[in-house]
């Protein structure tokens, strides 16, 4: 596992150490243990904070926030929309305000 966990924020900001492995299959294992380790953390009131910050024309289709009803659900849809991935972490970034209010 990614080290840092129970601190979503500075883990967002380090994430690139852990996506540093040669093997891709074992990078996108890391990436997708990291996510969960995050919405371990969350609050329902994160992921209406997280849906807001994602209302950016284009990034989904009409109605389809309203349909995610977990931040694990959120992830996967970015990830599909190619917001999020392994070595695109700036969009989580953009959330790290949404998991340090609740988290400390």
């Amino acid at each position: 596992s990614c080290e840092g966990r129970g601190d979503p924020v500075r883990d967002v900001c380090s994430m690139a150490d852990c996506s540093s492995s040669s093997s891709d299959e074992y990078t996108v294992s890391r990436f997708r243990e990291f996510l969960l380790s995050i919405t371990e953390e969350l609050k329902k009131e994160d992921l209406k904070r997280m849906k807001f910050l994602c209302k950016n024309p284009g990034l989904f289709a009409a109605g389809k926030l309203e349909t995610i009803e977990d931040p694990l659900d959120l992830f996967l849809s970015l990830e599909d929309a190619g917001a999020i991935g392994e070595g695109n972490l700036e969009f989580l970034v953009s959330f790290s305000t949404c998991f340090q209010a609740s988290v400390r």
